[in-house]
């Protein structure tokens, strides 16, 4: 089955890049809001919820720019999820952009998904 891409958008006001880097680019960031841990073997990340467990490969990293992974049980190398984030030079805010892919029976899930894990990510970072 082919998957849709999703791409979401969500408005921070961090008081520095540097923590909302650090909470989108580490183990120890990704095991705050969007796991319940996170683990690193080289370009490999291993994300655990509860009893779930998935890998990822880290495909691109560009500092205060964008990640973006691929997971391991992608059989068509074509999907990936990759978290950005951008300024507005104009309000100083920034943008978090998200993309990902989903069956269409799972988008809705898909995004409610990060629609709480982002929430999260708001909540800890005090953001």
């Amino acid at each position: 089955m082919t998957k849709t891409k999703i791409q979401l958008e969500y408005l921070l006001k961090p008081s520095s890049k540097y923590i909302l880097w650090e909470c989108i680019s580490t183990a120890a960031g990704y095991g705050r809001w969007l796991a319940d841990e996170v683990t690193v073997d080289g370009d490999h990340y291993t994300f655990v919820w509860g009893d779930e467990t998935k890998r990822a490969r880290l495909l691109t990293v560009r500092p205060f720019s964008h990640v973006r992974f691929r997971w391991d049980d992608d059989t068509t190398g074509k999907t990936y999820f990759e978290i950005r984030m951008k300024r507005n030079e104009l309000t100083n805010e920034f943008v978090l952009e998200i993309s990902d892919f989903a069956d269409e029976e799972d988008k809705d899930n898909l995004i409610k998904l990060w629609d709480s894990e982002v929430y999260e990510l708001k909540r800890i970072a005090g953001i």
